[in-house]
């Protein structure tokens, strides 16, 4: 059985500073046993679900403390994912790209947010639904407050054939906005194709060009792009939802052409986290790197907020609150393709989740780690020293299943803990009391066992033959 220690260190490894940061952090048993249990849930969940492949990594500050792939990024080829160099299309996550390159301009001067769109885009013409309406300016495409329909009225997501910039422009004439500006949050790509178009008439560069050569490039995200990529770039095969046969449509190369600026940059999982990083470190006052600190900041506020309070819209991030803090981030979702970036300004993490499935919703993976692992991260990083529990307990560590399903006992906090694999491992474990030699009590009730025992039974070799908890058996994965 795979044991604890072995764990550790291989999750330990992947571990990559980027810059000064001491690896304690990654070294404390308690961050390394969280880490444990959420590859091996994430390894249930793609098995249980018959998911392609899942690239996450997990920030802090200027350490990536954990990356690794799962799945395959082709599953036919077989070719595995690599949180390195597997490309993955991020979808919307690139209008905070666009966000960031129209936040240069207001920096150098060259534009300003409360700029009307047509002072920048003299062909911007929509028909005039509310004449009383003020124009639509470049801060309200970024905060989705524009008014503006969310797609150009062409049939893209189902012919995969994108217009040019031209046919969008011809087209925006014949629609008409849905609200007046500055009235309500409505999600758009048709005002962050405009933001795009803005930033090519300001700086002269095409948006491609401009989003290469002025953040990626600069930040170190080597591996990404603005660029039309495919599987010859090792970007990872997209699949679509599964059928009721099991089955997964694959998806063809495209180009997302005219509508580029709100979706067309691919990234790997650890040029994400790069990008998390350059945050963090401009957050805490470095120098300038791409943006001023204090636009960052701008960027990161809440400009617009949800009628329900329980989130907002800064200039291209969404804002939520979490019990920490606050969270920032976006998601993506394309065909084949969906992104969730997640980062805490103020604790210094990030989560990232990249998948190639449309049916694999990368954040019930951010989440977990938010639940699981963070609140380890945090301790940590308040002096508290993780615990690898009794010395005695090694041999019970590791992998077990059963009729319903797999578990992992791990030692998290000082305790002996069991993991129902299956479900919500955050919420869905139990503590395990020490009562007699190899028998335990269940001393919570996240698994429904509350005052039961459990009884490891040990072979000759001192390893566990078989856990009998109740009168039901639990087998050793080997």
């Amino acid at each position: 059985m795979r044991a604890y220690g072995l764990v550790a260190l291989l999750v330990l490894a992947r571990g990559t500073p980027l810059g000064g940061q001491q690896p304690s952090l990654r070294q404390d048993p308690d961050v390394a046993t969280s880490l444990s249990v959420l590859e091996s849930w994430i390894e249930v969940e793609l098995k249980a679900r018959n998911i392609p492949g899942l690239a996450m990594a997990i920030v802090h500050d200027q350490d990536v403390l954990w990356s690794r792939g799962f799945g395959f990024a082709d599953v036919e080829k077989r070719i595995p994912t690599d949180p390195g160099t597997t490309l993955y299309r991020i979808g919307s996550l690139t209008k905070v790209f666009t966000s960031i390159a129209v936040m240069q301009l207001v920096e150098q001067g060259r534009l300003d947010l409360e700029d009307p769109v047509q002072a920048h885009l003299p062909w911007f013409r929509i028909k005039e639904r509310f004449p009383d309406a003020p124009p639509i300016t470049v801060r309200q495409l970024l905060t989705h407050t524009s008014g503006l329909p969310k797609e150009s009225p062409f049939p893209y997501f189902t012919t995969f054939e994108f217009p040019t910039l031209e046919q969008i422009r011809q087209a925006l004439a014949h629609q008409e906005p849905l609200f007046p500006p500055e009235t309500t949050h409505h999600y758009s790509n048709l005002g962050l194709v405009l933001a795009g178009e803005v930033v090519a008439a300001v700086s002269g560069l095409p948006w491609r060009e401009y989003v290469d050569r002025k953040i990626l490039k600069p930040l170190g995200m080597t591996r990404s792009t603005a660029q039309p990529v495919g599987p010859e770039d090792g970007l990872a095969t997209g699949y679509g939802y599964r059928g009721p046969d099991g089955s997964r449509r694959t998806f063809p190369r495209y180009d997302l052409g005219g509508l580029s600026a709100a979706g067309s940059v691919a990234s790997t999982v650890e040029d994400l986290a790069r990008f998390a990083a350059w945050q963090f470190r401009l957050l805490r006052r470095g120098p300038a790197e791409v943006l001023e600190a204090a636009t960052l900041r701008r960027m990161q506020r809440v400009h617009w907020i949800q009628d329900s309070w329980t989130g907002g819209q800064g200039l291209g991030f969404f804002v939520r609150p979490w019990r920490a803090g606050t969270l920032v981030g976006h998601g993506g979702e394309i065909m084949g393709f969906l992104t969730a970036f997640q980062l805490s300004p103020d604790r210094r993490i990030a989560v990232i989740a990249l998948t190639n499935a449309n049916d694999q919703n990368p954040s019930v993976y951010v989440n977990q780690a938010f639940d699981l692992v963070v609140p380890e991260i945090l301790e940590a990083l308040e002096g508290k020293d993780g615990s690898p529990g009794n010395p005695d307990w090694q041999p019970y560590l590791g992998r077990y299943r059963d009729f319903w399903g797999e578990y992992q006992i791990a030692v998290l906090d000082g305790m002996l803990k069991i993991f129902l694999l299956n479900r919500d491992p955050a919420g869905a474990y139990c503590d395990l009391e020490p009562v007699s030699a190899h028998v335990f009590r269940f001393s919570s009730d996240g698994c429904g066992r509350y005052g039961e025992t459990l009884t490891f039974q040990m072979a000759p070799d001192g390893s566990v033959s078989r856990v009998k908890y109740v009168e039901n058996l639990l087998e050793p994965l080997r």
